[in-house]
């Protein structure tokens, strides 16, 4: 039997053109090709198999994506990743939260 995890994903600005981007834009989330809205400043949580994803972070103006940054994550069986993605200066930025 395998034991799910967790993944936690936050989405935020950092600078001033960022945040006026955040007006007029939406982040979203990519996990090994399936996409989900994401909202600024508030937590995503998803249940995934345990193993290495492929993460991505964009956001989407209109009918055009922006800002793309991707990473591959290992999750252990019954673990937890959390994930923050900063916008800055227009391309988002992912660190691992300890």
């Amino acid at each position: 039997m395998t034991v799910a995890a967790t993944l936690t994903v936050q989405a935020r600005t950092e600078g001033f053109i960022a945040r006026l981007r955040r007006a007029l834009a939406t982040p979203v989330l990519s996990v090994d090709g399936v996409e989900t809205d994401l909202s600024w400043l508030g937590e995503r949580r998803l249940v995934v198999a345990p193993g290495t994803h492929e993460v991505g972070v964009h956001y989407r103006n209109r009918r055009s994506t922006h800002g793309r940054a991707t990473t591959s994550l290992t999750v252990a069986p019954g673990g937890e990743v959390a994930l923050d993605a900063v916008l800055v200066d227009g391309t988002f930025r992912l660190a691992v939260r300890p």
